[in-house]
C-alpha cells in the first residue's frame, strides 16, 4: 500500500515550503507541518541532500508530496543537508544523536 504514491509523485520531485508552514488538520485547527511518518516514495532531488547530524533542512511528507523545509537561513552556495532522523529526534541535543 505504501507504494501507491510512488508513481504519481515522481513528477513532483521538489516542493519548497516556508519555514514553519502550518497545515489545516481539521476545519479551523492548524498545526506546524513538522511531524514525522514513515513514507515510501521516489523523490530523486531529495535524495541528493547530504546527511548531517546538524541539518539545515528537514523533509516533511503531507500524504502525497514531500517538501523540503529550511530549519535556518541558508548561505549562498551552502549544501542542503537533512538528517536520517525525524524532526522529533532532531529536537534532542546533538551529542546524544551521534552514534
Amino acid at each position: 500500500d505504501a507504494w501507491r504514491h510512488v508513481v504519481p509523485n515522481w513528477r513532483r520531485l521538489l516542493v519548497a515550503v516556508p519555514q514553519g508552514q502550518q497545515t489545516e488538520t481539521a476545519p479551523g485547527s492548524f498545526e506546524l507541518a513538522l511531524g514525522h511518518t514513515s513514507v515510501c516514495g521516489l523523490w530523486v532531488l531529495m535524495a541528493l541532500c547530504e546527511h548531517s547530524c546538524g541539518p539545515n533542512c528537514a523533509l516533511v511528507h503531507d500524504g502525497s508530496s514531500l517538501s523540503l523545509v529550511t530549519l535556518r537561513p541558508l548561505a549562498r552556495g551552502e549544501h542542503v543537508s537533512t538528517a536520517y532522523l525525524g524532526l522529533h529526534g532532531l529536537c534532542l541535543p546533538l551529542e546524544p544523536r551521534r552514534p
